[in-house]
């Protein structure tokens, strides 16, 4: 955080990065609880809301691991 600090997003909020999804594009956490994806790999390029809360985002994770796990493939993104 005290290197890259927060994240700007289109509607003026900021995030806070906490993760990648392993070719770069990132995850940020806004104050209001929402998780958005970084359509590229870049800090300061546009992110857009990839679900609804932390729990919802984890969920989702947890959804794509369980795909894996049975198809050996994630399914659709």
């Amino acid at each position: 955080m005290d290197e890259y600090g927060a994240v700007p997003l289109a509607n003026g909020d900021h995030g806070l990065v906490f993760g990648s999804d392993g070719g770069g594009n990132l995850f940020a956490l806004v104050a209001n609880g929402t998780v958005h994806k970084s359509r590229t790999a870049s800090w300061n390029d546009e992110f857009c809301t990839v679900a609804a809360s932390l729990r919802d985002f984890l969920e989702q994770l947890r959804d794509v691991i369980d795909q894996f796990a049975a198809a050996g493939h994630p399914g659709a993104p």
